[in-house]
């Protein structure tokens, strides 16, 4: 991974993208498949809830650990221990979604699900210029 590369500037830049990825990567979830499993889910308040402070938490330290790489003394060492956190807080939450939210998300009624995924993708495809083409 760039941070074990010593360069900062490629660090950063990988960080970022992690980011931006898990940003729009949460940014569907939010605004499209939590909502439309909690109208029909009402069991799912609490498991969404920890998905929804898992992906604070996420944002939140990969957004530190671009900034530990900013300035003039880059920090490697932290930006390693957070991504390494992340990593495994982010098994965890895995694992709640795969085996506890998406498979109802399949059971939808094919008239429900298509706009779904439909939007799922539009908010996936929308990244920040920078990303862009």
């Amino acid at each position: 991974m760039s941070i074990d590369s010593g360069l900062a500037a490629d660090a950063c830049v990988a960080l970022d993208r992690i980011w931006i990825r898990l940003a729009v990567h949460i940014r569907a979830e939010h605004k499209v498949v939590f909502p439309a499993l909690a109208e029909t889910h009402s069991d799912l308040r609490a498991p969404l809830q920890t998905l929804h402070e898992d992906h604070d938490y996420f944002m939140a330290s990969l957004a530190g650990s671009v900034k530990s790489m900013h300035g003039p003394s880059p920090d490697f060492a932290s930006a390693r221990t957070a991504v390494e956190v992340l990593k495994l807080r982010l098994a965890a939450h895995n694992a709640l979604e795969e085996g506890g939210v998406y498979p109802l998300v399949d059971k939808l009624p094919q008239e429900q699900l298509t706009p779904i995924l439909g939007q799922v993708a539009r908010e996936l495809a929308f990244l920040p210029p920078r990303y862009g083409p």
